[in-house]
C-alpha cells in the first residue's frame, strides 16, 4: 500500500477516507470530499485489510441504525394501540394520530431502510461496431469472458497485484536453458 499521505489535521487521508467510506458514502463521493482520485479510494479499498475494517465500520453504523428503527418501530406500535383503545370513546384522537403520523414518517436509516432495500448500481452501456463484438464471447450474464483468442479473468485489484507478484516468484524459480 502507498504511504500515507498527512494533511493539516494530523489524520491521514486514508483515516479519513475509512471514516466516510465506513459510514456509507460512496467512494467517488469519498475522492471528492478528500481531493483524491477515484482511483487512490479503489486502491485502498483493493488492500483487504483496509476493506474489513470499512466492512466492519458499515456493520457497526447499520446496527446503530437497525436498533434506532427499532425503537422507532416500538413506539409506533405503542401509539397504533394506544389509538386501537381510544377508538370507542373517540376522545382526542388526533393527538394520537398526529404523533402516529409523525413516527410512520420518520426516515428509516438501518436494514428495513429503502435505499438499503434496493441495491444501487450504475450500468455503463456502450455501442460498439458489429465488427468489434464479434470478436468478444459473454457468458449467460452477458459479461465478455473472452476477447479474441485472449480469456479474460475478473478479479479484485488485490487479488491481481498478489497473483503477478506470485508469477514473478515462479518465473523466478525457473532455471531458464
Amino acid at each position: 500500500m502507498n504511504a500515507p499521505i498527512t494533511t493539516l489535521a494530523g489524520t491521514t487521508t486514508e483515516d479519513r477516507a475509512l471514516a466516510l467510506l465506513g459510514s456509507g458514502i460512496p467512494p467517488e463521493n469519498v475522492a471528492s470530499a478528500l481531493g483524491v482520485t477515484a482511483s487512490r479510494i479503489s486502491q485502498l479499498l483493493a488492500d483487504t485489510t483496509f476493506a474489513d475494517q470499512v466492512a466492519t465500520l458499515r456493520y457497526e453504523n447499520l446496527q446503530q441504525h437497525n436498533t434506532r428503527d427499532s425503537a422507532y418501530d416500538s413506539i409506533e406500535d405503542k401509539l397504533i394501540e394506544k389509538l386501537e383503545k381510544q377508538m370507542p370513546l373517540i376522545m382526542r384522537p388526533m393527538e394520537t394520530v398526529k404523533a402516529l403520523q409523525a413516527i410512520n414518517g420518520a426516515k428509516r436509516r438501518g436494514q428495513s431502510a429503502p435505499d438499503s432495500i434496493v441495491n444501487q448500481q450504475t450500468i455503463v452501456s456502450l455501442v460498439m461496431p458489429v465488427a468489434i463484438v464479434q470478436q468478444f464471447t459473454t457468458n449467460t450474464d452477458n459479461q465478455v469472458v473472452k476477447a479474441g483468442g485472449q480469456s479474460l479473468l475478473t478479479m479484485q485489484a488485490g487479488r491481481l497485484l498478489k497473483t503477478t507478484e506470485q508469477r514473478q516468484l515462479e518465473e523466478k524459480e525457473v532455471p531458464s536453458d
